[in-house]
């Protein structure tokens, strides 16, 4: 592997590990010292899909605080089916700000971040094989 295509591969990993880090950081502060709550899906957000091609729903989600304030958000998922008003489901978020909130689900939280760190991850592996393997060549 070339130096520069080396160099390449190692920012092109850096920039998915960085999407990774950017994507957990509004949740780490809820999984760190976040409240857990039962949520129940009250409506869905309608918005159009990408490119035009129909339309995608986000649950809008309600729970209540302990001292009985309601609070809605959002959901940041969306899909191309409308969630089942009624349904529960978990929530976590900030006793201080109840209104940063979002489902506590494993995708939700971790699997999108940990894509892209993921292949972040595996893009400077490739990037340090390349190098290591550069240099005994040149031996």
């Amino acid at each position: 592997m070339r130096s520069i295509d080396t160099l390449f591969t190692f920012f092109f990993g850096l920039v998915f590990v960085g999407v990774g880090a950017i994507l957990f950081a509004p949740n780490y502060s809820l999984v760190a010292h976040g409240t857990s709550a039962e949520g129940r899906i009250v409506n869905n957000h309608r918005s159009l899909a990408y490119k035009g091609s129909g339309y995608d729903y986000a649950p809008v989600i309600e729970f209540t605080t302990p001292d009985s304030a309601v609070h809605q958000f959002t959901s940041k998922m969306n899909t191309d089916k409308q969630a089942n008003v009624g349904s529960e489901i978990g929530v976590l978020y900030d006793p201080q700000n109840p209104d940063h909130a979002t489902e506590n689900t494993v995708s939700n939280l971790y699997v999108f971040p940990g894509i892209f760190a993921g292949v972040g991850v595996i893009v400077w592996l490739s990037a340090l094989v390349g190098f290591l393997a550069t240099k005994l060549v040149r031996r």
